[in-house]
C-alpha cells in the first residue's frame, strides 16, 4: 500500500499536531464532592505545555484535563449559583471554540494536501478559511478561561461561607 504526497501530508499534520485530547475526570465524584479543609478543597487551573488541568488543594490533586470537551464538573459547581451559572458559560464557549479549531485545523490541512497537488487557489482559500476559524477559536477559548476563571473563584468563596462540603 502506497501513500499519496497528500495523505502523507496529512498523516505528518494529525502526528505533528497531535490527536484529539480526550477529557476525563481523573477522580471519581464522591472524592470530588467529599472535602474537609479549605487547604485541600480550593480549586485552581494549572496549565502545562501541551494540557490544561484544574487541581484541588496545596498537593494539586488532578481533577479533570481540559482538551476538546468540557469536564464532568457541573455537580461540584452546583455549590453556589454564581458558580454553576459560570461554569455552564464555560461550557458553552469552550464547546464553540472546540469546534471552530477543530474547523480550522481541518481547513489547514485541506491547504496542504491542495498545495500538494499544485491546486494554489484552493490552498490560499483552504488556508485562509482555516486562520479565520482559529481565530474565531482563540476568541471563544479566551471567553471560556475567563468564564472558568470566575466558577473556580465563586466556588472557593463559598468554600468560605459554607465551610467544606
Amino acid at each position: 500500500m502506497t501513500l499519496s504526497s497528500a495523505s502523507r501530508i496529512a498523516f505528518l499534520s494529525f502526528v505533528f499536531l497531535g490527536a484529539p485530547k480526550v477529557t476525563h475526570g481523573q477522580t471519581s465524584a464522591q472524592t470530588i464532592l467529599d472535602c474537609d479543609a479549605y487547604a485541600s478543597c480550593a480549586l485552581r487551573v494549572q496549565y502545562g505545555l501541551l494540557n490544561t488541568k484544574i487541581v484541588r488543594g496545596t498537593e494539586s490533586t488532578d481533577l479533570a484535563r481540559i482538551g476538546l470537551g468540557t469536564p464532568p464538573l457541573e455537580e461540584l459547581f452546583a455549590r453556589s449559583d454564581p458558580s454553576a451559572i459560570s461554569f455552564d458559560l464555560f461550557s458553552a464557549d469552550h464547546a464553540r471554540s472546540s469546534w471552530l479549531a477543530v474547523l480550522g485545523g481541518i481547513g489547514f490541512v485541506g491547504g496542504l494536501i491542495a498545495g500538494a497537488r499544485g491546486d494554489e487557489d484552493w490552498a490560499a482559500g483552504f488556508s485562509i478559511g482555516g486562520t479565520a476559524f482559529e481565530v474565531g477559536a482563540a476568541i471563544f477559548r479566551t471567553k471560556a478561561n475567563e468564564h472558568l476563571s470566575k466558577a473556580i473563584w465563586w466556588y472557593n468563596e463559598s468554600l468560605t461561607r459554607r465551610g467544606a462540603r
